[in-house]
């Protein structure tokens, strides 16, 4: 999961309050603010980590990401 987990946790579930929960969010929503961190056209809160985590990252792959935590539950 390319470290996803070290800020959002096992299936996107956020463990500090800071980083924002990803399980169960909308897979479109997800999947956009993923494009747009790789685009730098997202430039508040952490967006400069999150652009050098996915700068590399296929968009096949950032879909399916999106879609994975679209399907986990927020617990």
């Amino acid at each position: 999961t390319r470290g996803c987990s070290a800020c959002h946790g096992e299936a996107g579930a956020a463990p500090l309050p800071e980083h924002p929960k990803l399980a169960g969010q909308d897979a479109a929503y997800l999947i956009g603010q993923l494009r747009d961190f790789k685009k730098g056209t997202r430039t508040n809160g952490l967006s400069l980590s999150m652009s050098g985590y996915v700068r590399t990252v296929p968009d096949e792959e950032l879909v399916a990401i999106g879609d994975y935590l679209a399907k986990q539950s927020c617990r």
